[in-house]
């Protein structure tokens, strides 16, 4: 994927490879030739409105995350009363973000020079996609007085959490519930499993171990906190195909995977950073 910017710093230009495939030659390296391949390509327009920006179109994101823009003395682009302009954040869902623009250094002593903006995005999402709106402050006036309101967006991804989950029987006597946060971390697992029956005591337990992303099979230590108790709890053993997750210390549970929190789940609060579980077992 190529991306770069017209001359005017007006336009990002994403150069995509075409999902068809067109063959031109083919042999066989060494015993019949080369494959040869031409791919058509087609180009999507992202217009920034002059505005330069330190983020491209599909840049993968992870909180928190600090937007730098530059309004390259844009007049539709300004500062009032010290704001200048605001960032909107989106996953697939919702909005889960949003902070206005503020100046960087004394702006004020050169108001006609271009302007270094910034904010700090704070999020947490399950989504892997989602967009970025970026829009101006057109002040306070009114009528003609009124400045013009801008806006654009560009597409991102994030770097974020697996979740999956499930509730089974519920509205019954025998309801009972389960999901997983699981984080993948430079060839390191941390996971966070929740258990719930209305039987029974809730248990949370932390899994831990190494492991990749594309891995179909992990095999995880745990402590598992239960009862106002916290103990070792042995292997715990992760099955994925696709979005659908089997844990062998849940039988005939399957967990699927979610883009946001199951509501029914929402009452056990939300699900811990990375940072906050445990890998060490202590009494």
């Amino acid at each position: 994927m190529d991306i770069y910017l017209d001359r005017n710093m007006r336009i990002i230009k994403v150069k995509l490879k075409s999902l068809f495939q067109k063959k031109i030659i083919l042999l066989f390296l060494f015993i019949s030739g080369i494959n040869y391949i031409s791919f058509s390509q087609k180009t999507l327009v992202f217009d920034t409105l002059g505005i330069s920006i330190n983020i491209k179109p599909y840049d993968t994101i992870l909180s928190p995350f600090d937007v730098i823009i530059n309004n390259n003395n844009n007049s539709n682009w300004n500062i009032f009363e010290g704001e200048g302009g605001n960032i909107t954040l989106y996953d697939e869902n919702n909005s889960i973000d949003q902070k206005f623009f503020n100046p960087k250094g004394e702006w004020y002593l050169n108001p006609n020079d271009s302007i270094e903006l910034y904010a700090t995005l704070h999020f947490s999402t399950f989504s892997k996609k989602g967009k970025i709106k970026f829009t101006n402050n057109p002040g306070g006036g009114s009528g003609e007085e009124a400045g013009k309101r801008i806006s654009f967006e560009i597409p991102i991804f994030y770097n974020s959490a697996d979740y999956y989950g499930e509730i089974h029987d519920e509205g019954l006597v025998e309801e009972g519930g389960n999901d997983i946060v699981i984080y993948y971390l430079d060839g390191m697992v941390k996971a966070h499993l929740r258990n719930y029956s209305n039987s029974y005591d809730n248990s949370y337990i932390d899994l831990f171990g190494k492991g990749e992303k594309e891995d179909s099979q992990l095999n995880l230590n745990s402590i598992i906190f239960s009862e106002g108790e916290n103990y070792e709890g042995g292997d715990f053993k992760l099955n994925f195909n696709n979005d659908i997750l089997k844990i062998d210390r849940l039988p005939n549970i399957t967990l699927n995977k979610k883009t946001k929190m199951i509501s029914g789940l929402k009452w056990m609060g939300n699900m811990p950073k990375s940072s906050e579980i445990k890998t060490t077992f202590k009494k």
